[in-house]
């Protein structure tokens, strides 16, 4: 089954597609600036020879200097939405907000390691794909729900997330510029396995090893874009987590030892610290 509808589109290559996939293998192009979301399942990308394993609530980016490919092999039908901001869009919101922007455009439009992937909750950009998929259903009926001002919105969204990226970039001292494209590349390759493991024992000696840094090195790196280390983001992970937990009843052991921690004691002390009061306030 393949089902690859165009929701909305323009003259001038600006488009959302809704697309639905059992099987499917092939070259996937990205546009000026592409952003590929999932609804629900995983697909897997092969991108300048480096693979990305993305799953629903999470979306890749890129430009149109990357090479792709996509496989899709499942089950269940696995759903995505698809969207491309022309250059020009993306140009105009740039300009308006931005004076002797000609870098970030070129960090933009013109560099081939420009490929990330996000979580949906995280990004100004993945709420606005979650609300287009709130509305496919919608659309689905026949409801027009959708006009060319989304265009508009998803340009800004994409330019409020790529500035902070940008700033971060500039934040890296490599002698290279593309050396440091791979580095923050890198870095949030290390900050999206952290997402997904971080209630594991993560070893960031092998994580430095994978980009063949040093472990200072790495945690320098890290701190410079996210100012944080890797080990406190790792606890705030964890910490967000056992609060959760805690709103879902369960005890303060419970949420200490079900979030990585080794007791309930150095669990309420660094749930004071950084939510400024202990769990048991916390607590139903």
């Amino acid at each position: 089954m393949l089902e690859n509808k165009k929701i909305i589109n323009d003259e001038f290559g600006n488009e959302v597609r809704f697309s639905k996939v059992l099987q499917f293998e092939n070259q996937v192009n990205f546009f000026d600036f592409s952003a590929k979301y999932v609804v629900f399942g995983d697909e897997y990308y092969t991108i300048n020879g480096k693979q990305f394993k993305v799953s629903s609530g999470e979306y890749i980016v890129g430009n149109e200097h990357i090479d792709a490919a996509i496989v899709i092999d499942s089950n269940e039908t696995v759903s995505g939405i698809c969207i491309d901001i022309s250059k020009d869009k993306i140009s105009e919101i740039i300009d308006y907000n931005y004076e002797n922007n000609d870098q970030f455009k070129k960090f933009l439009f013109d560099q081939e390691w420009l490929v990330n992937k996000y979580k949906v909750e995280h990004t100004h950009l993945g709420y606005a794909m979650h609300q287009i998929a709130s509305k496919i259903e919608a659309i689905a009926n026949g409801k027009n729900v959708l006009n060319n001002e989304i265009f508009y919105t998803v340009a800004e969204c994409i330019v409020k997330d790529q500035e902070l990226i940008f700033s971060q970039f500039k934040n890296l001292k490599a002698v290279k510029e593309d050396t440091n494209g791979r580095l923050l590349n890198f870095i949030y390759d290390s900050k999206n396995f952290i997402d997904n493991n971080y209630l594991e024992n993560i070893s960031l000696d092998e994580i430095a090893k994978e980009s063949k840094l040093s472990q200072y090195h790495y945690i320098r790196l890290f701190k410079k874009v996210f100012n944080t280390t890797p080990y406190q983001y790792i606890i705030q992970k964890r910490l967000e987590h056992s609060k959760n937990l805690i709103s879902d009843g369960f005890s303060i052991m419970e949420a200490a030892y079900s979030s990585g921690f080794s007791g309930p004691a150095n669990f309420s002390r660094a749930y004071k610290n950084y939510f400024g009061v202990p769990p048991k306030k916390d607590c139903k």
